[in-house]
């Protein structure tokens, strides 16, 4: 990097001329260095010069331009030959077999239309017809096995459950019950009364039918035709009676729903009064209660359940009994140890002594024995009213009563 005392020696501290004459050239050099040579001053060319230079570049131009076609002007430009281009046979092996494609196709639509009749036409028709018919009477008769096969299995539920509702009579809501039969008998009548639609005789296409002749070809598709309007309405009545089965088993089930919505409330009952019955007693008459209408919940109808369920009422009614009579037997022996405990047998408060049992106690009051305690029989399945053991009233008498049982 120069700085600006090597650039410029010419320095007012410097008394040397002839150093200063020496620096000014070495100065140009050094600004030429940095800035370029200084601009030569040209001369301006003259007129000759300008046209001759002039002409040369519209000679080069005139050389060098492409051709153009001018309005008007009489034939085509010549375009400048371009190199030979290799042939591709693949397209054009394409190209000849779609040319070749299409001829076939050509002949053969041509040759279909010269031997095409309307007779040939009115067959193709009749064809369709028939097919469309032949699916129409098929659905019908699947709708008619659909009926039977519905109301068969319908009156398979309800003598499956009408055992089960003779069951459980008095151990379920009897209004509910009495509903739920009402139900299977309606649902019978209702059975009894549909009708299905009879299935017309099968079509078939006569065998005589002259099949060239359009007039009888015209003649059976409208025969087909008026059969496939019939079939249409069949097919709506079988639908409507359909719809009648499935909503009489609907109301059946709709029954056994409400009855077996009745049987938790049933077991609540039963366990509230009959609850000092074992616990594993009062479990499963819980569970066997809540499992019909879990059943009814799944899809079924809690035949099964229901026809459990007496049977485990039953053990929970005895059951209770049983703890009913082993209650009564613990007291009655409760009282006989209260009586042994204090000098055995009854004592006669106003003779003042004890030991005497039955008879004359000495005082003219006859007292009688204990008697053996009446232990209720636990088969019965009623159930039975606990008795009720009432304290005897003491004795009005003298000093010396002994504790009365």
């Amino acid at each position: 990097m120069n700085s600006l005392a090597d650039l410029f020696t010419d320095d007012r501290r410097s008394s040397d001329d002839a150093a200063r004459v020496t620096d000014a050239a070495v100065d140009d050099r050094r600004l030429a260095s940095l800035v370029g040579p200084p601009r030569v001053q040209r001369s301006s060319p003259s007129p000759a010069d300008e046209t001759a230079r002039l002409t040369a570049l519209v000679d080069e131009a005139a050389r060098s331009a492409s051709p153009v076609q001018i309005a008007g002007a009489g034939g085509a430009p010549k375009m400048p030959r371009r190199g030979h281009k290799r042939t591709d046979w693949l397209n054009v092996s394409f190209a000849v077999l779609a040319v070749a494609v299409v001829a076939v196709v050509g002949v053969f639509g041509g040759i279909q239309l010269a031997n095409a009749s309307p007779a040939a036409s009115a067959l193709r028709a009749l064809s369709v017809d028939e097919a469309s018919l032949a699916n129409g009477e098929q659905a019908i008769q699947s709708g008619i096995t659909r009926i039977d096969t519905l109301a068969t299995e319908a009156r398979a539920e309800a003598d499956s459950v009408e055992p089960a509702l003779t069951a459980i009579e008095g151990y379920v809501d009897e209004p509910a019950r009495t509903a739920a039969a009402q139900a299977i008998a309606n649902l019978r009548a209702g059975l009894d009364a549909v009708e299905p639609p009879a299935m017309p005789e099968p079509y078939a296409r006569p065998a005589g039918l002259n099949t060239d002749d359009l007039a009888e070809v015209g003649a059976q598709i409208d025969v087909v035709r008026e059969r496939s309007d019939a079939i249409t309405g069949l097919t709506e009545e079988v639908r409507t009676v359909r719809g009648q089965v499935v909503a009489l088993r609907e109301a059946f089930v709709g029954s056994m729903a409400a009855l077996g919505a009745t049987f938790p409330t049933a077991a609540e009952a039963e366990i509230e009064e009959y609850g000092q019955a074992d616990q594993s007693f009062i479990d499963a008459v819980a569970a066997a209660a809540a499992a019909v209408p879990a059943a009814q919940a799944a899809g079924g109808l809690g035949v099964a359940e229901m026809s459990a369920y007496p049977a485990l009422v039953d053990a929970l009614r005895l059951d209770h009994e049983r703890a009913i009579a082993e209650i009564l037997a613990e007291r009655e022996a409760e009282r006989e140890n209260a009586n042994n405990n204090s000098g055995g047998g009854f004592t006669n408060p106003g003779t003042g002594g004890g030991g005497n049992t039955g008879g004359d106690t000495g005082g003219g009051e006859v007292v009688p024995p204990p008697t053996e305690p009446v232990v209720p029989d636990p088969t019965p399945v009623e159930p039975v009213e606990p008795p009720v053991v009432e304290p005897e009233p003491p004795v009005e008498g003298g000093a010396g009563e002994e504790g009365a049982p």
